[in-house]
Parts: C-alpha cells; structure tokens; sequence
C-alpha cells in the first residue's frame, strides 16, 4: 500500500512539475481564481482548463491550462500556462504566457462555516499593441464555504491587489466571486463560473471566467 501511495504522489508530481516548466517557457497572465478554498494535504494534484473573457475596450480573452499540486499541509502550488487573445486591432492577436502562485489556507473561523486562504502570484503576458505588456504581481484573500442545501455546490471570493512592475509599480485592486459545483458521482470532476473586477486597466477591467477541474 505504501508503495503504490508513493507511486501515485511520484507520478502526480511528476505531471505538475512537466506543466510548471512548460509554462516558464512562455509568457502571460494567471487564469481566474477557479477554485475554493480549504485545507488541503500533500500529495493533492489538479488539472483546470479554463477561460476568462474581459470587457475592455481591447477584448481582452485568456484561455489556458493549470496545474495545481499540494507539498506539504495547507500550501498549494499552481502553474499557469496560457494564451491571451485581443481583438483591439483589425484581426484577433495571439500571444503565449505564464503565470504561477502559491496558496496557502488559513485557519478556519469555528463561528463560521467558511475557509480562508491568501494566494500570491507572478504572470507575465506580452500582447501586441496593448498597454498592458507587463509583469504583474498579485495577492488575494480568498475565502469560500460549502451549501447545506446543494451537495456539491459552493461559493467563493476574494479581494487584492495587483502591481504591474513595468509601470512603476503602478496599482490595482482585484475582486472576485464564483461558483462552484462538484459531481456527486464522480467527486474527482468540478465547474467553476465566475466574475472578476480588476481597476485602473482599461483592457482588462469586468470579466467572465468558467473552467473545468480534474483532482488526483
């Protein structure tokens, strides 16, 4: 049994760290927040396929994949590899990208039924003839809890900031909230949509995202 849980965690790790390196070999942005939050234990993996569609002026779009693996207690890993679409010019433009994050659950409020966690991350995303080729560093608090009434249905959010380096360190505030649903029949499968704000970007302000995840 133990041989076959330490296969297992090899091969999990095996497929996160495959992703991570693809992704440091391109450059873009983290996907949306995509997920809740909770404790999570090591040898937790997941893959996300999602995408997040903006309503700026440039039509800003990201579809991506992410790969997500927990080391140790409560700390979550992710890396983000992705593509970012613009349709500011006469024809769509279509460039590669990177993002990755750590995220780490805090302790649950025993009054509340909720989960906390705080998830920093870097991305860097380069698109043609836009203003928001940059490097970018962010922080959130998240925080989500679990429906008595629907198996499988949860809320969660979040609020943060986001610092483009390539402006001088420019700022700007993040606010997330979604929904997710895991299959009662097959637990490992899960849907998120979500609605995300950032402010003081003009291609990247309101958006939509939705993904599909997959756990190990």
């Amino acid at each position: 049994m133990r041989h076959n849980q330490k296969e297992i965690a090899v091969k999990k790790f095996i497929l996160i760290t495959t992703i991570l390196t693809i992704s440091f070999s391109a450059m873009a942005q983290l996907l949306p927040v995509l997920g809740t939050v909770g404790a999570t234990k090591p040898e937790d993996a997941s893959l996300t396929v999602g995408t997040i569609s903006h309503a700026g002026d440039s039509g800003v779009s990201v579809y991506g994949v992410r790969g997500a693996f927990c080391p140790i207690d409560d700390l979550l890993l992710m890396g983000d590899l992705a593509l970012t679409r613009t349709a500011s010019t006469n024809k769509a433009v279509y460039a590669p990208g990177v993002g990755v994050a750590a995220q780490f659950s805090l302790a649950q409020v025993e009054s509340l039924p909720l989960d906390f966690a705080l998830r920093v991350g870097y991305s860097i995303y380069d698109v043609a003839d836009l203003p928001m080729n940059s490097s970018c560093i962010n922080a959130m608090l998240l925080i989500s809890g679990e429906s008595d009434a629907i198996r499988g249905l949860a809320g969660y959010g979040g609020v943060g900031t986001a610092y483009w380096l390539e402006k001088g360190l420019d700022v700007s505030i993040l606010a997330n909230i979604g929904l997710r649903y895991k299959f009662p029949e097959d637990e490992q499968l899960s849907i998120y949509g979500e609605a995300t704000y950032v402010s003081g970007n003009v291609s990247m302000d309101a958006g939509l995202g939705f993904g599909i995840a997959y756990s190990f």
